[in-house]
């Protein structure tokens, strides 16, 4: 066979078996890649303490090149899957030194304390500012959930109860101290006359006492009539003075942009290759990856939630329970009404006077059994 063909059977034999070589590498590096995804979101155990995986503490540290710096120092990014065992001890060490891993987390970030500044103010990255959907118009007992279901809680400020439903905004919690979600009082539901079982207590001989409590709830339900009068009212100005104009609610829309933007900026950190040559750069990619993936969920998640509460406020109205739309505006008055509260305050003093009175009448019915 002459030389040529020799060379070039030669050339195809190689480049066949360097073909086949790339292919087990490729594998070999996806499966590597898939293993060390699962290593950075597997729960690491902290004792007492909720477990957190590697992801979260890069979240929790800002997801950024300095988290990274932060992490690698304290031997908490890995060259290979298998070293996971070795970063949940140097976690738990570090917990443990620092007293809970809320410590730890804040005194990784005061190392890049300036950077991070407004990252800590607004507390936990997690907290995205929520509206909220009550189910009905409940109001938390007096004392908190282990006191009388018919005490109802009214915001005043003494107690702290007015800040905490401004934080339940800004923080993103899912109860706030108006719509707890445990030991609530249902408004309506304990309101509500069942004619049908007054009719029937005529049969089962308890006629005395339905007829009685029937009576005694009057001053209750006017009561009622009265607080669902203010919450129509507040649900009109709401209508005539905000919802008609979108620039009055550009601002609800704050979180799903800051969410975004933390998306794009952990693009650019993902396309400029700051991890290049470093041991752990699989890891740090992989962090990198998903923390983006939690931003722009984040961000879907408030956009939506936004979109849900107008969208239900504007089906409450469109069947005609401005009372039930009034609530959620008094429930979501400080982001509603921000820079424009004195166009709410008149019809929150009617609300809240009504609050207390019902809070009077139905702990007084209470008293004698007839709630």
């Amino acid at each position: 066979m002459d030389p040529i063909t020799l060379t070039v059977l030669a050339a195809i034999g190689l480049a066949g078996s360097g073909g086949a070589l790339a292919i087990v590498r490729a594998r070999r590096a996806h499966a590597r890649r898939a293993a060390m995804r699962e290593a950075a979101l597997k729960p690491i155990p902290l004792g007492a303490q909720p477990p957190v995986s590697l992801f979260d503490v890069f979240w929790d540290l800002g997801a950024s090149d300095f988290a990274l710096e932060v992490m690698a120092s304290q031997q908490l990014l890995l060259e290979e899957p298998e070293g996971l065992g070795d970063a949940a001890r140097a976690l738990r060490e570090a917990v443990g030194l620092g007293g809970s891993y809320k410590a730890f987390i804040q005194e990784q970030l005061e190392t890049i304390q300036e950077y991070y500044r407004e990252h800590r103010g607004a507390g936990d990255r997690r907290a995205i500012p929520a509206l909220s959907i009550p189910a009905a118009k409940a109001l938390p007992p007096a004392g908190g959930a282990d006191a009388g279901a018919g005490s109802l809680r009214v915001p005043s400020g003494a107690d702290g109860s007015l800040a905490a439903d401004r934080s339940a905004w800004r923080t993103g919690a899912a109860t706030g101290p108006l719509f707890g979600s445990s030991g609530t009082v249902d408004v309506d539901r304990v309101l509500d006359v069942d004619l049908g079982r007054l009719l029937g207590s005529i049969f089962d001989g308890s006629i005395g006492r339905q007829a009685k409590r029937w009576f005694a709830m009057r001053s209750a339900r006017a009561l009622r009539g009265e607080l669902d009068r203010a919450l129509e009212e507040l649900y009109q100005t709401f209508a005539t003075h905000l919802r008609p104009y979108p620039t009055h609610m550009t601002h609800l829309h704050d979180a799903a942009r800051r969410w975004e933007a933390d998306a794009t900026r952990i693009e650019m950190l993902l396309g400029s290759a700051p991890l290049s040559g470093r041991p752990w750069a699989v890891c740090g990619e992989i962090l990198l990856q998903e923390a983006r993936s939690m931003a722009k969920a984040l961000a879907e998640q408030a956009a939506d939630n936004v979109a849900d509460v107008l969208g239900h406020i504007d089906a409450l109205a469109a069947e005609d329970n401005t009372a039930m739309a009034g609530y959620f505006v008094y429930v979501n008055r400080y982001p509603l009404f921000v820079g424009r509260m004195e166009l709410a305050m008149p019809h929150i003093g009617k609300i809240e006077s009504a609050l207390a009175r019902l809070q009077r009448e139905l702990g007084e019915l209470e008293r004698k059994g007839l709630s």
